[in-house]
């Protein structure tokens, strides 16, 4: 392990050069940037665990990111960004969960997804299903369109209300993601670090990172109180920035429409 005690220990991969292009990014942009680090992430501190070792593809994927960190493979540019929170639900979403669901019980999946893992309880059990971005599986809402406006936001907000209740204490913040400050907080560069010293074992002090991810350096406090408290929240759960990036997809097709038509 390497002894960091000051920006230049840092590993040579390392350049806030490479993340200036981040001040340009739109919320789409942030959520590819950060579902492809939230992966990495969970690979590295899975790795950290006793008999653990990293997937074959994580050296490959890792070194891409550490060498181009604002270029991301195919399969990332690819992922559906304009799920709107409010959806149907599709035999995709109950596909992948039951995949996920399979791949925890240590179920073997080469004949195919069997779907009866997510009915292993009583029928009467709330179906929840996995998105990309989230660690947490996400509740179906059934819509009867055949109600009115005002009866199905009357009854939305109960639900809603009663979703909110039974939601995990040590679940993340619900506010509406800043990702306009995410770059001059030096938010991906922290990240790309944090990774580095999970995987590595090497501690980074508050003050050798606080230096390293901006050019002006706010300090320790800063660190801890923002950035610190931001990537964990974000790597944790990207479904509040994927519900943003979604409505900001549809507003701008609706702009670009209307332009048209003008």
């Amino acid at each position: 392990m390497a002894k960091i005690e000051s920006v230049k220990d840092l590993p040579r991969w390392f350049s806030l050069v490479k993340y200036e292009a981040s001040a340009r990014f739109n919320a789409v942009e942030w959520y590819r940037q950060l579902l492809e680090r939230q992966s990495l992430f969970i690979e590295a501190l899975d790795s950290r665990e006793p008999n653990s070792l990293l997937p074959d593809w994580y050296p490959g994927a890792v070194g891409d990111l550490r060498e181009s960190p604002l270029e991301l493979p195919e399969s990332i540019n690819d992922v559906e960004v304009k799920r709107l929170a409010v959806s149907s639900l599709r035999a995709y979403d109950l596909r992948i969960t039951a995949f996920e669901e399979m791949h925890r019980l240590g179920r073997d999946n080469s004949s195919g997804v069997d779907y009866h893992v997510l009915f292993d309880r009583s029928w009467q059990t709330k179906i929840s299903v996995l998105t990309p971005g989230s660690n947490a599986k996400q509740p179906v809402v059934v819509v009867d369109l055949g109600a009115t406006d005002s009866t199905l936001k009357a009854a939305f907000a109960v639900w809603l209300a009663e979703a909110r209740r039974a939601q995990p204490a040590s679940a993340p913040s619900r506010s509406k993601p800043n990702w306009r400050r995410w770059a001059r907080y030096g938010l991906l560069p922290y990240i790309d670090l944090w990774i580095w010293s999970i995987e590595t074992g090497n501690h980074i002090p508050d003050r050798v990172m606080s230096a390293a991810i901006t050019t002006y350096d706010a300090g320790e406090a800063n660190l801890r109180k923002t950035v610190v408290p931001l990537a964990k929240d974000l790597l944790l759960d990207l479904s509040a920035l994927q519900a943003l990036a979604a409505m900001e997809g549809v507003q701008n097709s609706s702009a670009n429409s209307e332009s048209f038509e003008g």
